[in-house]
């Protein structure tokens, strides 16, 4: 039997990207374009994890954690902030059990960027680890002929009781690693 995702995003493009993330999962995803759909889905849909945007039109991301929690409160809730907050960083996110792996790129020239990645509505990190790919030109893929060029390397991930706060360095892809407890 399928668990069961409630996704809240009122970008089209977000919603397709978490749907292709667990196709391949055992997973079945929700998607609504609103806050007050989530809230109105919630009973039939029954969810084992929700996935929220802070902003977006009706009741917003901690509302629909609110209402989740009242449902159920030992439900996973990720509260997801868009490019508001983030200029230029994108990413996807997956959920195994209690992992959650978060792929964040930050194509800026220039600048890293502090990503806080928090659980809403009472969730806990057991921990958090971030690997990032590293070379200078974030196009660079290993080859037959070069089968190094790009490698991996730990990055610092700072874990409170519901945050990881990674810094995702100019020009560079990301995996966040979450243990939920």
């Amino acid at each position: 039997m399928s668990r069961r995702i409630l996704l809240a995003d009122d970008s089209v493009t977000i919603q397709k990207v978490i749907e292709l993330t667990f196709l391949d999962e055992d997973y079945e995803v929700k998607a609504v374009s609103n806050g007050d759909e989530a809230i109105a889905a919630l009973p039939e849909v029954n969810p084992d994890f929700v996935i929220a945007d802070v902003h977006m039109p009706g009741a917003n991301g901690y509302e629909v954690c609110r209402r989740s929690k009242e449902q159920r409160p030992d439900i996973p809730v990720l509260l997801l902030e868009g490019s508001a907050r983030l200029p230029g960083l994108s990413g996807s996110a997956s959920l195994r059990d209690r992992s959650l792996t978060v792929t964040l790129t930050n194509p800026s020239l220039r600048d890293g960027v502090v990503a806080r990645l928090r659980l809403a509505g009472g969730a806990h990190l057991r921990e958090a680890r971030a690997t990032v790919l590293t070379h200078e030109d974030m196009r660079a893929a290993n080859t037959f002929e070069k089968p190094q060029e790009v490698a991996l390397a730990s990055l610092p991930a700072q874990v409170s009781a519901d945050t990881a706060t990674v810094t995702i360095p100019k020009q560079a892809v990301v995996a966040v690693s979450i243990q939920i407890a």
